[in-house]
């Protein structure tokens, strides 16, 4: 099977044929092979809350308040050229997008907050954890680079 998740992956082990050819093989008993899946399931969960509650706080921290400074100077900068329409229009597209996108990010956050707070299953953490990385995807190609709090994509793949 193709499976694509890690819970996927995991139920594989409660399978009573993988269960019957780990016995026949003497490498697990049932016990012990039930005792490793609840392990794993364990590890995986309290690992994907851990990135869950540090991607909350990177991006309430380190990537939203630069996004949101970066509002604020287009927002001057389309009152100060709301009589010259080519560079307000510009300014007004631009600012629109970021601000969607922050919108985005900080409801991202708080989302992705509430689900660590109910304890919601891991599946349900990276799905939000995955929505947040888009929007702060989407603001690092918006905001400028002197602004960005770490290096770019770009920056990375090319550096020497």
């Amino acid at each position: 099977p193709n499976l694509k998740t890690t819970p996927e992956a995991l139920e594989v082990l409660k399978d009573k044929k993988v269960v019957n050819l780990f016995e026949s093989m003497g490498v697990l008993t049932p016990a012990e092979l039930n005792s490793r899946y609840e392990i794993y399931k364990e590890t995986y969960e309290e690992i994907l809350t851990y990135e869950a509650a540090l991607s909350a706080d990177m991006a309430r921290t380190m990537f939203i308040p630069p996004a949101l400074e970066y509002v604020g100077t287009l927002a001057e900068t389309v009152a100060a050229t709301k009589d010259v329409k080519v560079a307000s229009e510009a300014s007004k597209v631009t600012l629109d997008k970021v601000s969607a996108y922050a919108d985005a990010a900080v409801k991202a956050v708080e989302k992705l907050e509430k689900a660590i707070a109910a304890e919601k299953p891991g599946l349900t953490k990276k799905k939000i954890m995955d929505e947040l990385r888009d929007s702060v995807d989407a603001l690092e190609g918006l905001v400028p680079a002197e602004s960005w709090p770490v290096p770019s994509y770009a920056e990375m793949l090319f550096m020497l």
